[in-house]
């Protein structure tokens, strides 16, 4: 009888070692394009016309994620985020010179996609900061920096929970890391 989860394994669980150049490029794809479409999103949404609520962005924001991680994951484990990176290295999961190359290669990608949303959105995005993290006062009612930070780590931590129950665990469903990981951004 096969494993739970063991015919479809992605993200973390398949640890490609060592890491080389195809899994830090991965790092350098996935998060340019999280980045540039979140933040491109967001950025379109400030017109009027092209408007998406959040339920909408969130939705795409999941999507987003969910496709690179089935198609990056087996690759670099689909990490994306600094934060995902160093809970890795932290349990041991990454050695500290991949999570270093990992961590440059995620500033590279976002860096970039920023730039390039800056180009591309010019009038509209600027609206927007760009798609830049703030604080909605529809979403938080006093726009309170307290309050944001409690929701960006209440975020934080069910990303992280859906990452470590499904991609690292490895009795975790790992066919389904990908809509989980994606969901919880979402």
């Amino acid at each position: 009888m096969e494993a739970r989860g063991a015919t479809h394994d992605v993200a973390v669980r398949r640890d490609p070692q060592p890491r080389g150049p195809a899994a830090y490029g991965a790092e350098v794809i996935g998060t340019f394009l999280l980045v540039f479409f979140i933040c491109g999103l967001i950025s379109i949404s400030s017109n009027q016309a092209l408007a998406l609520d959040l339920a909408g962005l969130g939705l795409l924001h999941a999507l987003i994620l969910m496709v690179l991680v089935y198609a990056l994951g087996v690759t670099s484990g689909a990490h994306f985020n600094p934060a995902v990176t160093l809970a890795l290295l932290a349990i041991r999961k990454i050695s500290p010179a991949s999570a270093a190359v990992y961590i440059a290669c995620q500033a590279v990608g976002a860096v970039l996609a920023a730039l390039l949303v800056a180009l591309l959105f010019n009038d509209i995005g600027e609206a927007v900061n760009y798609g830049a993290a703030t604080i909605n006062p529809d979403v938080l009612q006093d726009g309170s920096v307290g309050l944001g930070l409690i929701a960006e780590a209440l975020g934080t931590f069910i990303l992280m929970w859906a990452i470590m129950g499904l991609a690292v665990n490895p009795r975790g469903e790992a066919a389904l890391a990908g809509v989980a990981i994606g969901g919880a951004l979402g």
